[in-house]
């Protein structure tokens, strides 16, 4: 028995780098620097590498500002899954300042004994900030119907009234 356990071991050792080279990330090659794919693209690389300061850089500016530690926030939320392979699906533009991007992901969770490929499909929000740039609402990566409270800004004219 032992030795057919080992056996077991052995061929498992063999095979796990072959499935796992079957999946990929998205590249931001795709698309344009800037642009909301692109954005979500280099997001996800980022979290593959576990580059936290780097997945801010793709991150919506007003959360990100908005929270007392960022990184160590996403850390918190996507750091127990090991991000292998990444596809976005497709895009839905809600507004000028919001894009809704369909993605794909699977991962390992760290957080069994067994190492088990996961998969989850979601709806990520990239949102254009006030400097017209693009950002992932992280939140959106692990929550669905995630929302961002966003603040109107009012308008005043030159004697101070609305």
């Amino acid at each position: 028995f032992s030795n057919y356990k080992s056996l077991q071991l052995s061929v498992i050792k063999e095979i796990w780098p072959l499935e796992l080279k079957a999946y990929s990330v998205v590249k931001p090659k795709n698309s344009m620097p800037g642009e909301p794919k692109y954005i979500l693209a280099c997001f996800f690389q980022a979290w593959k590498q576990k580059n936290w300061e780097r997945m801010l850089k793709y991150s919506y500016k007003p959360w990100a500002q908005g929270e007392k530690n960022p990184c160590i926030l996403l850390k918190s939320w996507l750091g127990s899954k090991n991000l292998i392979g990444a596809k976005i699906l497709n895009t839905s533009t809600k507004n000028p300042l919001m894009t809704e991007i369909n993605f794909k992901a699977y991962y390992i969770d760290d957080e069994g004994r067994n190492i088990n490929i996961k998969t989850e499909t979601g709806t990520v929000k990239i949102i254009k900030d006030d400097n017209g740039n693009w950002g992932v609402f992280p939140l959106s990566v692990i929550k669905k119907d995630a929302t961002y409270k966003m603040d109107l800004k009012t308008q005043t004219n030159v004697t101070g009234k609305n």
